[in-house]
């Protein structure tokens, strides 16, 4: 299957986790993240695996780890959109309302509040409610 795209994606996934020139393995294999050994020396077993899982093939769509600190391995692959995996970046910041965790961005989506608004507020340590009300907090003095 040499050639293929899901060849390819096996090839980047070993060349990011396991070599040290590559321009992202800062991000993969310096961060200790790497492809188990029977998908490391089996691309065969990698595809008989990840081409089960929903959305293999589909426009849009490309493997992503769920646990974004875990290893390319059984259980922690699904094939995800581009949106599905900017929400499963580290740097996303995360916040817990109403018994859901959800990034920022998420929230500033759902509830209509500037991204920004809702990013500067959680910087400066507003409660939740404060956080997320759509009135427009009073500034200090000083701040204005």
């Amino acid at each position: 299957m040499k050639g293929t795209k899901i060849y390819h994606v096996w090839e980047v996934i070993k060349y990011r986790c396991l070599n040290e020139n590559n321009s992202q393995w800062k991000n993969y294999g310096g961060r200790g993240i790497t492809i188990c050994d029977e998908w490391k020396n089996d691309f065969k077993t990698f595809y008989d695996y990840v081409s089960e899982l929903p959305h293999y093939g589909e426009e849009g769509y490309s493997i992503d780890r769920i646990d974004n600190d875990g290893n390319y391995e059984p259980g922690n692959c699904k094939w995800s959109t581009r949106l599905e995996q900017n929400t499963n970046k580290r740097n996303n910041i995360k916040v817990e309302y109403n018994g859901e965790c959800r990034t920022l961005k998420e929230w500033s989506r759902d509830l209509g509040i500037n991204y920004e608004t809702l990013r500067n507020r959680y910087k400066a340590n507003k409660p939740v409610e404060e956080l997320f009300s759509k009135k427009r907090l009073k500034r200090r003095k000083y701040e204005q």
